[in-house]
């Protein structure tokens, strides 16, 4: 009869662990999803932020075409004018 009992209490404490485990198991899930959306947002976010700064590059550069197109030419950024040009004086 003792011997019963102990076989009972063994298998209830397996089913707690094993419940247990499963909801480790279940939390371990929802982190993994809420892990997954934060970085599509991220990436949602990076990719709207990259759209603005081209938007507003393109907006700068037409801006600077349409105020520098009556005198000398324009270059990119970063870009010095070219060797051999002259420097004309208005």
């Amino acid at each position: 009869m003792k011997f019963m009992t102990i076989l009972a209490d063994r298998d209830t404490v397996i089913q707690e662990r094993n419940l247990a485990l499963s909801e480790k198991n279940a939390a371990l899930a929802e982190g993994d999803t809420a892990i997954l959306q934060q970085d599509q947002a991220i990436f949602k976010w990076n990719s709207a932020m990259m759209e603005k700064d081209n938007a507003l590059a393109a907006l700068e550069y037409r801006g600077n075409s349409s105020v520098n197109s009556n005198s000398a030419p324009t270059y990119p950024l970063g870009c010095p004018v070219p060797r051999g040009t002259k420097h004309m004086h208005h």
